[in-house]
C-alpha cells in the first residue's frame, strides 16, 4: 500500500510540475508578445506612421538555430515569430525590439535597410556587426555597427527615424541613395568636442610625436592620461592609427585624376582595383579620384591618360587633425592667402620593400582596415610564423607606426582644387592649419594644384567657402562640399600581386577604355 501511495504522490508531483512549465511558458510567451506589442507602440510613437508589415500574432520562444544574418536569432513560421531560446536575455530584448522595428520597414533591394532595426534595438555592437552587410570600397565606407553606436541616443534616434521616413515616402530606393543620406545624417550628428588635454595630444602627434615619451615631454601630461586619450579618439573615430600600411613600399605612389561627372564614370573609378579614394561632390560637375599607380608605370599613366581624365602626381603631402575653436574674426585673420611663405618640400622618392609575399599583403590589408595587427590574430587566421612576419614587415617600414585623421567627428568635409604654383602650397597649409583640421596635397600634371580635404565646423561652412573663393577667384577649380562620408575603404588587390616579379599588374587600359570624357 505504501508503494502505490509513493507512486500516486510521484504521478500528481510530475502533473503539478507539468503544469508548473506549461503555466510558465504561457505567461513567458504572454509577456513576449506584451512586451512585443508594446515596443510597436513605442516606434509608432518615434516614427509617427503605422506598420508596413504583418505584425506576427505571436511571439514563442524555442529551441531553434542561430543562424548569422540581419534576422540571426529568430525565424518566421507562419503568423508567429519564434525566437532562439538559446540566447542569453539581453539578445533576446534586441531581437524583440529588431524584428517589431522592422514591422515599420518597407521591403527594397538591398539587405542593408535592416540595419536601422538594428540600430533601434540597442544590439550589442559587434553582435550587430558579425550579422550585418557592411559596403566598404574607394567609394563607400558603410559601416554602421562602427559608426551609429558612436551617437548619443538622441542624434541615433533622429538618424534612424529620418532614414525610415526616407526610404517610406520613397519609390524604388537604391542603395546609393540610402547612403547619401545616411553620409549626411552621420556627418551631421557625429560631431565630437575636443577636451583640452585631447587638443593637446592632437597638436602633438600632427607633429609627427608618436612615442608617449614624446607626447608626455611636448603636452606634460603623463603616460596613462595620453594612453586614455589616445584610446578615446580611436574610440570615437576621430583618429585612425597607431598603425598603418606605407603604400610607397609596396611601389604604389599616388595620382589624381579629375573626369566629368556621371553614373558611369564614379562607377568605372569605383570597380578599379587601384582607385584608392572616389570624391563624389555636390557641385556635381567633376568626379576627382586618387589612384594608387606602381611607381614604374607612372608615366605612362600619365601619358595613357591624356585627353581622357585630367591627371597629375602627388608632389608634396600635409594633414593636420587638431580643430580650433576659430571664429569668424579668427577665419578672417589667418585665411590663407596668394602670399607666399616657406619653402616647397617634394615627397621623398618612394623606396620599395623587397621580397613581398601575397600573404604580406593580407597582413597589410588587416592593419589597413583596423589600424593595428596581433600575431594571435593572424595564426588564427591561419598565417604561420605570424610574429616574424610582423617584424619584418615594420623593420622594412611598411607598417609603420602613425595616427592619420579619419575625418569622422571634425565637422562638414569640403573639397577644393585651387590651379596654383607649388611655391603657394606651404602657405596655405601653414596659415589653414590654425583654424581647420585638413588633408591636402600637391599635384602635378594635366592636373595640377592645392588638391584635399578641409573639415569645419557646420557653423563656418559657408564664411570658409566664401573667403577661400574670394581669396583665390579664377584659381579656384572646385569648392564643394563631399557627398559621402569621407572615409576610404580601399584594400590592397592581393590577387593582382606578381611574387616573381614583386609588382602588381596594372591594367590602366581597363579603367581609361570604361571613362566617358567630355572636353
Amino acid at each position: 500500500m505504501a508503494r502505490k501511495g509513493n507512486k500516486g504522490r510521484l504521478f500528481h508531483d510530475n502533473m503539478n510540475l507539468k503544469m508548473a512549465k506549461k503555466k510558465y511558458k504561457m505567461d513567458v510567451h504572454t509577456t513576449l508578445n506584451q512586451h512585443f506589442m508594446a515596443e510597436i507602440q513605442k516606434i509608432k510613437e518615434l516614427l509617427g506612421v503605422d506598420p508596413v508589415r504583418k505584425i506576427p500574432e505571436k511571439i514563442l520562444l524555442e529551441e531553434i538555430e542561430i543562424k548569422k544574418g540581419y534576422r540571426a536569432g529568430s525565424i518566421e513560421r507562419g503568423r508567429s515569430l519564434i525566437i532562439s531560446r538559446g540566447l542569453p536575455e539581453h539578445k533576446i530584448e534586441a531581437v524583440l525590439k529588431r524584428e517589431a522595428f522592422i514591422t515599420f520597414l518597407p521591403k527594397v533591394d538591398f539587405p542593408q535597410i535592416y540595419d536601422l532595426a538594428w540600430a533601434y534595438s540597442g544590439a550589442e555592437p559587434r553582435w550587430w556587426g558579425e550579422n550585418s552587410l557592411p559596403v566598404v570600397d574607394s567609394l563607400y565606407y558603410y559601416a554602421p555597427a562602427r559608426h551609429l553606436p558612436l551617437l548619443n541616443e538622441r542624434d541615433k534616434e533622429i538618424v534612424i527615424k529620418a532614414l525610415t521616413l526616407y526610404i517610406r515616402k520613397s519609390s524604388e530606393v537604391e542603395f546609393d541613395e540610402f547612403f547619401s543620406i545616411y553620409s549626411l545624417l552621420l556627418i551631421r550628428f557625429l560631431f565630437h568636442e575636443i577636451s583640452d588635454m585631447e587638443s593637446k595630444i592632437l597638436k602633438a602627434i600632427a607633429r609627427g610625436m608618436m612615442k608617449l615619451d614624446e607626447i608626455s615631454r611636448s603636452t606634460k601630461l603623463s603616460k596613462p592620461t595620453i594612453s586614455r586619450h589616445l584610446k578615446s579618439l580611436r574610440n570615437k573615430g576621430i583618429i585612425f592609427g597607431p598603425y598603418n600600411v606605407n603604400i610607397s613600399a609596396i611601389g604604389l605612389q599616388s595620382v589624381m585624376v579629375r573626369a566629368p561627372y556621371n553614373r558611369n564614370n564614379v562607377e568605372a573609378l569605383r570597380e578599379f582595383p587601384f582607385t584608392y579614394k572616389v570624391f563624389r561632390l555636390s557641385s556635381g560637375r567633376y568626379v576627382y579620384a586618387s589612384i594608387l599607380v606602381p611607381v614604374e608605370l607612372t608615366e605612362k599613366f600619365l601619358e595613357m591618360s591624356k585627353g581622357i581624365v585630367d591627371a597629375g602626381v602627388m608632389l608634396s603631402a600635409s594633414y593636420n587633425f587638431h580643430r580650433s575653436r576659430a571664429n569668424l574674426v579668427e577665419l578672417i585673420n589667418n585665411f590663407p592667402s596668394k602670399s607666399i611663405e616657406g619653402k616647397f618640400k617634394v615627397l621623398s622618392k618612394p623606396k620599395k620593400a623587397k621580397e613581398i609575399t601575397r600573404e604580406d599583403l593580407k597582413i597589410l590589408n588587416i592593419v589597413q582596415m583596423e589600424g593595428s595587427v596581433t600575431r594571435d590574430y593572424l595564426r588564427s587566421m591561419g598565417i604561420r610564423n605570424a610574429d616574424i612576419k610582423l617584424r619584418r614587415l615594420r623593420r622594412a617600414g611598411i607598417i609603420y607606426r602613425i595616427y592619420l585623421p579619419s575625418g569622422l567627428g571634425l565637422g562638414d568635409q569640403i573639397f577644393l582644387h585651387i590651379d596654383v604654383s607649388q611655391e603657394h602650397f606651404p602657405t596655405f597649409v601653414n596659415r589653414l592649419s590654425r583654424i581647420a583640421p585638413f588633408s591636402i596635397t600637391y599635384v602635378n600634371g594635366t592636373l595640377r594644384g592645392i588638391m584635399g580635404v578641409i573639415f569645419v565646423k557646420q557653423e563656418l561652412t559657408s564664411d570658409l567657402m566664401r573667403l577661400i573663393s574670394m581669396a583665390y577667384g579664377g584659381s579656384l577649380k572646385e569648392l564643394s562640399l563631399i557627398r559621402d562620408i569621407g572615409l576610404s575603404g580601399w584594400r590592397i588587390p592581393v590577387d593582382l600581386w606578381d611574387e616573381s616579379k614583386q609588382m602588381f599588374y596594372f591594367d590602366s587600359s581597363w579603367l581609361l577604355d570604361k571613362i566617358e570624357y567630355a572636353s
